[in-house]
């Protein structure tokens, strides 16, 4: 168990932007009140021209990768979902920093970040936490067995 002062640090250096967190600081980390592993990143940055089919696609790829969501009401941004918090903080480490659009010059770089909450299904049931039956991911996404 996190003890609930490494727990309150890890939740303010995801609030101020910090990108890496531990994957220890990542359980229990939803602010729903549920002690669940938080296995999704927030992705901000984009420019307001990036189509959700780019953005559905950037992390399709990554090691773990479960499914994602483009949210488009303030900006552009995207939570994925994915099938560990090792997966997700490996995610996070590529994406951070990096540039959207290499072409464009001055363009603001990626931030990405654990998200406060893992990402809901359909139906509103939370995605497996420590104990539960593992995530299946979406069919053709690639999953190494070590990263």
């Amino acid at each position: 168990r996190i003890s609930p002062i490494a727990r309150a640090r890890a939740r303010a250096a995801i609030r101020s932007g910090r990108a890496w967190v531990s994957c220890a600081a990542c359980r229990g980390m939803s602010d729903n009140g549920a002690d669940e592993v938080v296995t999704t990143i927030f992705v901000g940055g984009f420019p307001p021209d990036a189509r959700p089919r780019e953005l559905d696609n950037l992390c399709r790829f990554m090691p773990g990768f479960v499914t994602s969501n483009v949210a488009t009401s303030r900006g552009v941004t995207l939570f994925v979902l994915f099938d560990t918090p090792h997966s997700a903080q490996f995610a996070i480490k590529i994406l951070n920093g990096q540039p959207f659009d290499r072409t464009v010059e001055g363009v603001e770089p990626l931030r990405a970040t654990m998200a406060r909450n893992n990402m809901r299904s359909p139906t509103g049931a939370a995605v497996a936490g420590p104990g539960q039956a593992p995530i299946t991911p979406r069919p053709g996404a690639w999953a190494p067995t070590t990263i």
